[in-house]
């Protein structure tokens, strides 16, 4: 019984917090600078925790959902992206199969996660960003050079 209350506490801040940054005007959104997501995890302690907008390079596949930045590639400059359900009304949708396996460049408002550098499928990646907000969603070509894993 004491499981299933902590277990509701959790979701109901969870879902509390999601609810008050939904209510968040546009405006208020806006005011938030365009950080590259290169800018991010070369100073990481800088964004440690805060909320961001960020532009980056957004890929998905079996057990992938990683944030990239085109100047910094490779296993050790990348993040698992999480994204919460419903965190504002106009978020863009960057989840089924016309993204699988793809690159899309996003904008998205979110918080940027770096302390204990072990996140995402398998504890993979150094950092994690936590979607409230696609902003912005472009899928494009994938030249060899934006090969994430290299």
């Amino acid at each position: 019984m004491k499981a299933r209350a902590v277990i509701f506490l959790a979701l109901s801040f969870f879902f509390a917090g999601g609810f008050a940054f939904s209510q968040k005007s546009n405006a208020a959104r806006a005011d938030l600078p365009i950080v590259s997501f290169c800018d991010l995890v070369r100073e990481p302690a800088k964004y440690e925790g805060k909320t961001v907008r960020v532009k980056g390079i957004y890929r998905t596949s079996f057990e992938v959902s990683e944030l990239t930045g085109p100047e910094c590639l490779g296993p050790k400059r990348r993040a698992w992206l999480s994204i919460a359900p419903n965190q504002c009304p106009d978020s863009k949708n960057i989840g089924g199969e016309e993204f699988y396996g793809k690159l899309a460049d996003i904008v998205a408002v979110g918080t940027f996660h770096s302390a204990g550098g072990r996140f995402g499928h398998l504890g993979g990646y150094p950092f994690e960003f936590n979607v409230a907000c696609v902003e912005s969603v472009t899928v494009r070509a994938r030249p060899a050079s934006d090969n994430p894993n290299r």
